[in-house]
C-alpha cells in the first residue's frame, strides 16, 4: 500500500512486517555496491522483484531496509532523518548527530547514521528503561517489546529491524536484555 508497483505478483504480498523481519524476499545483492550507484535508490529499491515468497526466507537486505525511508515519508509527511531528529532524538536531547543522504537528498536507512557513543548509549538507555526518558514515554513500550522478540522463525537472532542478542545456552553466551 506505500508504493506503486507493489500491487502485483509476489510483490504485492511484502508487509511492512516483512521488511522490517528481512524477509521481504525483495532481490538483493551482498553489500551495498549496487546500490549506491543509483542516484535515487529509493526509487530503484522500489523497481526491484521480489524474488521469493515474502515470509519464507531470511536474508538481510540492505535494498528492503531502504524502503523505510518511503514508508516513514508516506506515514509522516516529513523524511526519516527530520522524523526521527523531531521524535527520538531531540527528546533524547541528542544533537550531534548525521545522517548520510543519497545524491536525491533521501537519507539511506540501512546505513550512515552517525552519532557519538554516548548518544547511542542514551538509545540503549531509552530501550532499557522502557521507552520512557525523563519522565516521559519516547516508545510505546509494547513496540519495544515486539522489536526485541524473535519476530519469526526463520532467524531466531533477529527481532524488528534489530540484532538480539542469543539466549544463554551450554556455550555459554549471554542472554537478551
Amino acid at each position: 500500500q506505500w508504493f506503486d508497483g507493489f500491487g502485483t505478483g509476489l510483490k504485492s504480498k511484502v508487509t511492512l512486517r516483512h521488511v522490517m523481519t528481512q524477509t521481504s524476499g525483495l532481490q538483493h545483492e551482498s553489500g551495498d555496491v549496487k546500490l549506491v550507484e543509483h542516484d535515487d535508490r529509493l526509487a530503484y529499491v522500489r523497481s526491484l522483484p521480489a524474488t521469493v515468497e515474502p515470509g519464507t526466507v531470511f536474508s538481510y537486505s540492505n535494498e528492503a531496509s531502504q524502503l523505510l525511508a518511503g514508508v516513514i515519508r508516506a506515514a509522516s509527511g516529513k523524511t526519516v532523518d527530520v522524523y526521527l531528529g523531531e521524535r527520538l532524538f531531540k527528546p533524547l536531547g541528542i544533537e550531534n548527530w548525521s545522517w548520510d543522504k543519497d545524491p536525491s537528498g533521501q537519507p539511506s536507512t540501512y546505513t550512515g547514521l552517525r552519532m557519538t557513543a554516548m548518544d547511542l548509549a542514551m538509545i540503549g538507555r531509552l530501550i532499557v528503561d522502557r521507552g520512557r526518558f525523563g519522565g516521559k514515554k519516547i516508545i510505546d513500550p509494547a513496540f519495544l517489546d515486539e522489536m526485541l522478540r524473535p519476530s519469526q522463525t526463520l532467524n531466531p537472532n533477529y527481532g524488528l529491524m534489530w540484532w538480539l542478542r542469543p539466549t544463554p545456552n551450554a556455550n555459554g553466551w549471554l542472554g537478551q536484555l
